[in-house]
């Protein structure tokens, strides 16, 4: 298999997109192929532009370029260069906004424009700040996942009676814990804690516990656990009727997760936009989305006994205003 085909999945597409018609500044948006915030930001007023090769992080990356004009403005071209150094060289008093992992090291290693960092995980954003010396800029990002406390307020509208909930977490304590044990304090649940390196672990280590839970909640932790290894857990706990909540992404919902409060990638580029001010006090750690929305597996809601006016009421927890 060629190079080029190898790392055919790696292909980023560049978009420019104005902040607004009073902004000097543009967005200069980049992202893997098929990355679902640039599918739902690319219209019909976008146009293609210009194709190019680049080294990737593993390969050959092959970079498409196109322009999306600002408001409603109809499409136009502009020559881009054919590399994205020379890209942000040749773009002073604009901003870069990655929207993934690959683009964001991309970004990191060849552009020294401002860069906001969009769709990382709080791992993932901890994992690329070996890379950010190297560009003298500002950086701020936003997280992948939204706050994982707001999860716990979840169980509480599902559950109003509900007392214990496990909580599986890695041994090193995260930074997110100590706000997450004060939010279940005030909610008056028990939060019992089960420290895990895996997800085989955690179907092991909950198996004893399961018959005085009322919920289990998953850590927003990739390595831990993930859409993918989730099965067996999720196996285990519908068959004994407890109800699974939490996770970084719809995607865990769409799994077999009851239920989790996840980022409304509609309202995004709202926060975009006031991040690529850089007017905030400037941080190493991602913000979680203020934007957020609540997403339910509805079949697994109704195996478990959930009634439709419940899941109503938690939809509502945090709907769009």
């Amino acid at each position: 298999m060629s190079e080029r085909r190898r790392f055919r999945w790696l292909v980023p597409l560049l978009v420019v997109f104005g902040i607004d018609a009073g902004t000097a500044a543009d967005l200069i948006l980049v992202a893997s192929e098929n990355n679902p915030l640039l599918v739902r930001w690319n219209d019909a007023r976008a146009a293609p532009v210009a194709q190019w090769e680049a080294n990737g992080t593993k390969g050959v990356t092959i970079l498409k370029a196109i322009r999306l004009a600002p408001l409603n403005a109809g499409a136009s071209e502009t020559p881009l260069s054919h590399s994205m150094a020379e890209l942000c060289w040749r773009s002073p008093g604009q901003i870069m906004v990655s929207l993934d992992p690959v683009a964001a090291r991309e970004a990191l290693r060849d552009c020294r424009l401002p860069l906001v960092m969009v769709g990382l995980s709080q791992q993932e954003n901890n994992s690329l700040k070996p890379v950010r010396p190297l560009a003298a800029r500002p950086i701020a990002a936003i997280c992948l996942e939204a706050d994982p406390i707001l999860n716990v307020a979840l169980i509480r509208a599902f559950l109003p009676k509900a007392r214990t909930i496990a909580l599986l977490r890695p041994p090193t304590e995260p930074a997110w814990l100590p706000a997450l044990r004060n939010e279940a304090r005030r909610l008056q649940f028990d939060l019992r804690e089960v420290v895990v390196s895996g997800d085989l672990q955690g179907v092991q280590a909950l198996r004893g516990l399961l018959a005085g839970l009322d919920a289990v909640l998953l850590p927003p932790d990739y390595a831990l656990i993930n859409e993918w290894s989730i099965k067996p857990l999720l196996l285990m706990t519908i068959r004994q009727q407890i109800p699974v909540f939490g996770g970084l992404t719809e995607r865990y919902i769409e799994a077999g997760v009851v239920a989790g409060v996840i980022a409304d990638q509609g309202r995004l580029l709202e926060q975009m936009r006031d991040v690529a001010s850089f007017n905030q006090t400037p941080t190493s750690t991602c913000r979680y989305p203020t934007a957020v929305r609540v997403a339910i597996n509805t079949a697994v809601a109704r195996t478990l006994g959930f009634s439709a006016a419940a899941l109503e009421t938690a939809r509502s927890l945090y709907s769009r205003p």
